[in-house]
């Protein structure tokens, strides 16, 4: 093998969390991290395995090169994380068959499983955080000023047309989330293009595009940010 490589940052990080979990025998470390994925959009049925009630699942992609020329040195790679509420159960690997010219794969039917949960370890008991409430804000159709914190800068791999995909989560001081499919750029002290992180106090004006619901909380989805400033760690 002269190459290893996840397909994005996406499944890089999950990589590093999911690792960590299962130094901790696979349980989550806390209810705050607990509640932030099983908050997440995961899948809830594979083609690949059977999932109990309550399960989701968590696909890492990444592909090997064997020589440094042609299709055929090329493989996939895929670990499947099986999740319940207390954490990781185990990680399965599934084997996949290709096509001659090494173009096209599929899922054999096989798989490993490269790590299971010990089933007689007795699952933590964590001191539960009261939730936040969550209002919606502004007016669908209109346009808001906002002054909110970055909370969170996800990466979602790539869309349709291969261009990156992001999520900016923010929050007011009361609390509100704030949804914005894309990375808040702004222009620093000398002009060069930067994007908003984790922590960042931001204000702009964007457009309510729509008021919705996510597992129970009250999100503001927003588009077409604009007249961005960022106070750093403020």
């Amino acid at each position: 093998m002269i190459g290893f490589q996840f397909n994005s940052e996406y499944d890089a990080e999950n990589f590093r969390s999911f690792k960590a979990l299962k130094w901790n025998n696979g349980f989550f470390k806390s209810a705050k991290q607990r509640d932030f994925y099983l908050s997440r959009n995961f899948d809830t049925k594979s083609q690949i395995i059977a999932l109990d009630a309550g399960q989701f699942y968590v696909s890492v992609d990444a592909h090997v090169r064997w020589v440094d020329y042609g299709r055929r040195s090329f493989r996939r790679v895929e670990w499947v994380f099986v999740f319940d509420k207390f954490g990781i159960v185990k990680q399965i690997k599934p084997k996949f068959n290709y096509t001659d010219d090494g173009m096209s794969s599929w899922f054999s039917g096989e798989i490993e499983v490269v790590w299971e949960r010990d089933a007689s370890i007795e699952a933590p008991v964590f001191e539960e955080v009261a939730p936040k409430t969550s209002n919606h804000v502004g007016v669908v159709g209109q346009r808001f000023n906002f002054r909110v914190k970055v909370a969170k800068v996800r990466s979602f791999g790539v869309d349709f047309y291969g261009n990156p995909k992001f999520q900016t989560v923010l929050e007011t001081a009361s609390g509100d989330q704030i949804v914005y499919w894309n990375l808040l750029k702004y222009k620093d002290a000398l002009g060069a293009s930067m994007n908003a992180v984790e922590g960042d106090m931001v204000e702009f004006s964007a457009s309510v595009k729509e008021h919705s619901e996510y597992r129970g909380k009250n999100q503001t989805i927003i588009s077409r940010a604009t007249k961005v400033k960022v106070t750093k760690g403020e």
